[in-house]
């Protein structure tokens, strides 16, 4: 048993292209200072036999104010410094976030520059994988001057390695989007790792049906993700779960608003509407709705226009066994509706629900896909966006 314990820092990128280098430096030390601290303590507080120490920063941390590149001596100082950062942590695997540079081409072409989106990571200063971003999301094609030109894979050979052993386990690495495109699965072989790390910037992830086989980690293991995201979709997008396929699903519906509530035979029910206001009367959209025990299903929504917004749908709710009844949402106010829950022979339920801004987990809902979202750890209230995790890790089977 091997217990996971990381921080992950989810600060907003955005904020951070202005700085110079020795302010990005500053900032990051101090980030790492503080973590280490919080997982040290925390495992020995746990008694932790074999503790693994994990620290993430999100993508394009290292990049230049307005998003230019940095040439390949800067980019080889930020590595010296971060590997020398890491050499004052004693076990820390260290992903410091994603190096953004440029080399002029030794062959003519559209633009003078070929440009990498590069993440290294170190263990007590041993440079652990130099990895070269695969997926082309148009950032580093669309930096000032538009000189550079993105390099899938980049150098090749090593830094298109995507995997590396530390602590008796096997990590494995995705940025961005290369977990859309399912990078890390394809370059295994559809072999599992025991925790996979995916750094991005405003990425979701999903583990549902059409998603977890891009979802490279063995039952039992760990998926860590770092995001830059904004702080209303931050809890969504950061933090540890542990995977266990088929045993619920993670994730949130994007463009819906998500309810939950227990029906009239005490099931938990699931169902997602879209934001997109619906006009006129009859079927008018597609819902989403998930039964405790049931499968995905699609309903129909019959809306009812008043003084000009829709604020009263009606669904009629088809359970395994053959169960079925109907659910009225009127509307209260955005995001909040009175819930009149019917069917024949059986006294109606009033609930009143609001929408779920936090993750549908796997501890609510059984049914393909994913898992159970581990609680915070020692938060910091002093560096922002710094949040600790633990998660045990059982052997593999």
């Amino acid at each position: 048993m091997h217990d996971l314990y990381a921080a992950i820092w989810k600060v907003n990128v955005s904020t951070i292209h202005s700085l110079t280098l020795i302010e990005k430096q500053a900032r990051l030390n101090r980030a790492v200072v503080k973590a280490y601290m919080f997982l040290r303590a925390a495992s020995k507080r746990m008694n932790a036999a074999k503790p693994v120490y994990v620290f993430a920063a999100p993508e394009y941390y290292w990049v230049k104010p307005q998003f230019k590149l940095y040439d390949p001596t800067e980019k080889n100082d930020i590595y010296t410094w971060c590997q020398s950062l890491s050499s004052n942590f004693n076990g820390l695997i260290m992903f410091p976030g994603t190096v953004n540079w440029q080399v002029p081409k030794q062959v003519a072409g559209n633009k003078a520059f070929d440009g990498y989106n590069s993440a290294p990571v170190y263990q007590t200063g041993h440079l652990l994988l130099d990895y070269d971003k695969k997926y082309n999301d148009g950032e580093v094609d669309k930096a000032p001057g538009g000189v550079a030109e993105f390099v899938s894979g980049g150098r090749g050979g090593d830094h298109a390695r995507q995997d590396f052993r530390a602590e008796g386990l096997r990590f494995g690495l995705d940025v961005c989007g290369d977990l859309n495109a399912g990078q890390l699965h394809l370059t295994l072989g559809g072999q599992h790792v025991d925790v996979m790390v995916v750094i991005s910037a405003t990425m979701a992830h999903h583990f549902g049906n059409s998603q977890i086989h891009k979802i490279a980690v063995r039952d039992g293991g760990a998926f860590v993700q770092c995001d830059s995201s904004k702080p209303t979709e931050s809890e969504f997008r950061n933090g540890v779960w542990a995977l266990s396929r088929g045993k619920g699903m993670h994730g949130r519906d994007e463009g819906k608003d998500v309810y939950t509530f227990t029906d009239l035979d005490g099931a938990n029910l699931m169902i997602a509407i879209p934001l997109a206001p619906n006009t006129g009367t009859g079927p008018t959209a597609e819902i989403d709705a998930l039964a405790g025990f049931g499968k995905k299903t699609t309903l129909k929504a019959t809306g009812v226009e008043r003084s000009g917004q829709q604020n009263l749908k009606k669904f009629t709710l088809s359970l395994p066994g053959g169960r079925s009844q109907t659910a009225l949402f009127e509307m209260n106010q955005p995001g909040d509706y009175k819930v009149t829950l019917s069917r024949k022979h059986a006294a109606p339920k009033v609930l009143n629900i609001k929408s779920e801004a936090q993750d549908i987990q796997g501890t609510k809902y059984s049914g393909t896909g994913n898992v159970t979202k581990i609680g915070r750890l020692l938060p910091d209230p002093d560096l922002d966006g710094l949040v600790c995790y633990y998660l045990p890790i059982p052997p593999a089977v």
